[in-house]
């Protein structure tokens, strides 16, 4: 049931809105009832060959059926007492995964991995009928190593994701979806973390990723068109942590940032890119009991969450504001 008072957010008092007459107001009530039930065995292996390439084998056989009921109540405001019984989805799978590492040096490999996607749902057509699983692949090549005498990892590693059936909403019917052609993620990810001396340890990564449309079944989405647009295309993340020296060793501090690139939704609500800090400070009185004062977001930055439903009057959600926390751990 919509309301569509307006109020103040910044003085909101719950009298504003009245409480909707439940019975006489109650336009649908409908009952859905959807299950799904998986049965899986998982079965993996690792060969080691000469000259340091290392090949694992693993595989999923997987059985899920889906089904479901709607019972309507009541319909456009009018006792009803029809009910439905959803199309049964029975279905068998084999996921694969493959993966072969190849040692470089001692303390750099490389590697390349293959598996596929496989994931039932309970999404309903416009005809009621439950939506086929999910299904693709995901794909990725990469390096890691280890420097500075094991104290820092370092890796790169590029992606590519594919899925099809994926749901979404009807146009013709917001209540129902439709599976939606096929699509496609790809990028890179670099992650350093470690200790660059005794005292300070960093944590640093960079995402890239781009999406689109392959292959779509209606106008809305056309293909090439980004699927994803409330993902970053650009995502950076900084850490730190420094262990205070001498006389001061049991304090340490950190400071952290985040920051990504403009974002937007399926309905065009766009949300411009934005940068957080945040910030520690720890006391540790022993081996078992230690102090921390934690601020989040410190600039107070005002932001909305990526939301892929985002619209006018709907689904905008103001991201965390600064915060201050205080906590004490305790090691048993």
């Amino acid at each position: 049931m919509t309301n569509r008072t307006a109020y103040n957010v910044w003085n909101f008092s719950p009298s504003q809105i009245l409480e909707p007459d439940w019975n006489k107001n109650l336009t649908h009530h409908i009952f859905y009832n959807n299950y799904v039930v998986q049965q899986a065995a998982s079965l993996g292996t690792r060969l080691n060959f000469p000259k340091d390439f290392h090949l694992i084998l693993g595989g999923r056989y997987t059985q899920s059926t889906t089904n479901g009921s709607v019972y309507y109540e009541t319909f456009n405001g009018n006792p009803d007492g029809e009910y439905a019984k959803n199309r049964e989805v029975k279905k068998n799978k084999l996921i694969p995964y493959i993966g072969l590492t190849y040692d470089l040096t001692p303390n750099t490999s490389l590697y390349a991995s293959h598996t596929e996607i496989f994931k039932p749902q309970s999404f309903r057509n416009i005809k009621g009928e439950i939506l086929d699983p999910i299904v693709g692949k995901n794909q990725e090549i990469g390096v890691k190593s280890e420097l500075f005498d094991h104290r820092l990892n370092a890796s790169l590693a590029l992606f590519n994701i594919e899925q099809q059936n994926r749901p979404l909403t009807d146009s013709r019917n917001i209540n129902y979806y439709i599976a939606e052609g096929k699509v496609r993620s790809r990028g890179i990810d670099i992650e350093v973390s470690g200790k660059v001396t005794d005292d300070l340890a960093i944590f640093a990564g960079y995402t890239f990723n781009k999406s689109k449309y392959l292959q779509t079944e209606s106008s809305r989405y056309l293909a090439g068109s980004n699927f994803s647009k409330h993902t970053p295309e650009h995502i950076f993340r900084m850490y730190t942590q420094y262990q205070l020296p001498s006389i001061f060793d049991k304090w340490s501090t950190g400071m952290g940032v985040s920051t990504q690139t403009e974002t937007s939704s399926l309905y065009d609500i766009h949300q411009g890119g934005y940068t957080l800090w945040n910030a520690n400070l720890r006391y540790t009185y022993s081996e078992n009991l230690s102090f921390n004062l934690i601020g989040e977001n410190l600039t107070n930055k005002r932001y909305y969450e990526n939301n892929r439903m985002r619209m006018n009057g709907g689904n905008n959600f103001l991201g965390e504001p600064r915060s201050m926390l205080f906590r004490v751990d305790w090691k048993y």
